[in-house]
Parts: C-alpha cells; sequence; structure tokens
C-alpha cells in the first residue's frame, strides 16, 4: 500500500477545490447562454464525479477509482435517462 505526505493528500484536495471553481464558472457562464433545452442537470454532476474520481485517483490507484466509476455509472445512468425524459417532457 503505498502512503502519501499530508502535503500530497493536500495538494491533490486544493487542486480539486480549484478545479470546483472553475467547473462552476463554466457552467455557470454556460447556464446564461445556453438555451433551457440543451442544459442537463445530470451531465454537470456526471462531469463534477469524474473529476473528483480524477483527482481521488492519485491516491487510491487506478484499480479503486474504475470500481467506483463503475457502481457511480451503475445508478447514475438510470439518473442521466430520467434527467433527459423530463427535460423532453417540459420542452416538448
Amino acid at each position: 500500500m503505498t502512503t502519501y505526505t499530508p502535503g500530497q493528500i493536500l495538494a491533490v484536495f486544493v487542486l480539486l477545490n480549484c478545479a470546483g471553481y472553475l467547473y462552476h464558472l463554466v457552467v455557470d457562464t454556460l447556464a446564461h447562454h445556453l438555451p433551457p433545452r440543451w442544459r442537463r442537470t445530470s451531465v454537470e454532476v456526471v462531469v463534477g464525479v469524474s473529476m473528483t474520481l480524477l483527482g481521488v485517483s492519485f491516491l487510491v490507484g487506478p484499480f479503486v477509482t474504475l470500481l467506483y466509476f463503475m457502481a457511480f455509472a451503475m445508478t447514475g445512468l438510470w439518473m442521466i435517462y430520467g434527467d433527459f425524459k423530463r427535460g423532453e417532457r417540459v420542452v416538448g
């Protein structure tokens, strides 16, 4: 098992925090420029979770990251499907 120094762990979390803030700015900007039919909360969540998994993968390794990705995909696919279906009903 690999051990990390508190500084390395802190660096990952600081970078994740910065990435989350930048992602917030991008999503906020797009929300003002895209019509409602193109905005999907589920897609925003998927990108955010993927960013988190990528950052944590530096600490837990690729195998554990893949397991978490598959677990999120198993539950998240139905959430995304539902979000798109509800969006179609509202817009069209």
